[in-house]
């Protein structure tokens, strides 16, 4: 019998699959029978696959726009006040604000229970960074910074970094080997300068 050819185009894909399922609950020979056993858990499988890297790209692009809100909304602060449990604010100006926004941008992915977000402030000198303060929330994720590998920055004056890392989770990209633990880890970073003031410390509650 002779073999069909799988389209590679999604759409395509799925409309090839509906096909061989309907001769499939229409066959009569065996040889059908075969082909269709072989074909739809492939062509199931590619579908995954592909929706897994929609996934991966869409989240990755968010994660890009969390790192940004952090940052931003760190650095339009006149004070950060040292509160990091985005699960009871106090005040707009709380650590705990920013991050909860940022959490908020990467829905639907969970970044309180998948990611992390590490908000510091750093003050660049020559070949370092020496970190003034750095904070994160109460995540799921309970990995470092990444901050020794921050590219050189301006000499003068404070700047506010959001690191964000999130684990993703795919479902059959790992399994193909596409993907490998390390890249399940996605990792993202904004840096932006204060708009009003240094931002070299911390204000308490209250404070």
């Amino acid at each position: 019998m002779k073999s069909r050819p799988i389209p590679m185009n999604p759409a395509a894909a799925l409309q090839f699959l509906g096909k061989a399922v309907r001769r499939f609950a229409a066959a009569r020979t065996g040889g059908v029978a075969v082909e269709a056993a072989i074909i739809i858990p492939l062509l199931i499988i590619g579908t995954v696959a592909v929706i897994d890297t929609v996934r991966f790209i869409g989240t990755a692009a968010r994660l890009e726009r969390v790192a940004a809100t952090a940052a931003d909304l760190t650095a339009r602060a006149d004070v950060a006040v040292d509160q990091v449990d985005f699960g009871n604010i106090g005040a707009n100006n709380e650590l705990a604000m920013f991050l909860f926004s940022a959490n908020q941008v990467a829905e639907p992915d969970d970044m309180a229970n998948d990611g992390r977000i590490i908000l510091s402030a750093v003050q660049p000198a020559v070949g370092s960074h020496t970190v003034l303060w750095q904070r994160s929330g109460p995540y799921g994720l309970t990995l470092p910074s990444r901050l020794e590998d921050l590219p050189p920055l301006p000499a003068s004056g404070t700047h506010i970094v959001a690191e964000v890392f999130f684990r993703f989770q795919p479902i059959v990209l790992e399994t193909l080997g596409v993907l490998g633990p390390a890249d399940l880890i996605l990792y993202r970073r904004a840096v932006f300068r204060p708009r009003r003031t240094a931002l070299t410390s911390l204000a308490s509650i209250g404070g």
